[in-house]
């Protein structure tokens, strides 16, 4: 975290898709960062499109949140590893359980994504401050140009645009789940 502070361009902090797991400010990265020209210029030309399972640089984000879980206790331990090897397995997909591309009945997925309101998509949307999943996995997080944390090259934001797709509203226990929204 340190490093970051003194570092941030050397570390990824001003990249979007840099493989960084927690470069949010809670993670060591400045908001200086996520707020620069660079940086705001790389989101804003950034395909819409979840990257495949065999990216390299989705392959480290994995391997990040992965080392990141050998770091927490117990529960958020076990929880943080399934996490990534569902990300490993199935990549995007698993963001979009609930849906055709990834069916309920799907062997091997032990809980939904989206569980007690959980959305990893999202800034805060779960109890890890990890970056949002929607740098990687903008369609499957249901990403809108303009959206916190996603591409600008996503389609725009209706006015019949729901913020939440219907499988991120599965298992919340919360009115309204934490779901991709305008930047305040």
């Amino acid at each position: 975290v340190r490093t970051r502070q003194l570092c941030p361009h050397t570390c990824g902090c001003n990249d979007p898709r840099s493989p960084l797991s927690t470069s949010l400010p809670a993670g060591g990265c400045g908001l200086q960062c996520s707020r620069s020209g660079e940086y705001l210029e790389a989101l804003a030309a950034m395909p819409c499109r979840d990257l495949e399972l065999n990216d390299p640089t989705f392959q480290a984000y994995i391997d990040g949140v992965a080392s990141l879980a050998h770091t927490m206790p117990g529960d958020w331990r076990r929880g943080m590893s399934q996490f990534a090897t569902f990300l490993r397995t199935f990549g995007c997909d698993y963001l979009a359980f609930g849906s055709p591309r990834l069916p309920v009945n799907t062997s091997g997925v032990e809980w939904p994504p989206y569980v007690g309101g959980v959305n990893f998509c999202v800034e805060d949307g779960a109890w890890l401050p990890i970056k949002p999943l929607s740098y990687f996995c903008p369609v499957a997080c249901g990403c809108r140009a303009g959206d916190a944390h996603c591409p600008g090259t996503c389609p725009p934001r209706t006015p019949d645009s729901s913020p939440c797709l219907s499988y991120q509203r599965v298992g919340s226990v919360k009115p309204e789940p934490a779901c991709p929204i305008l930047p305040v």
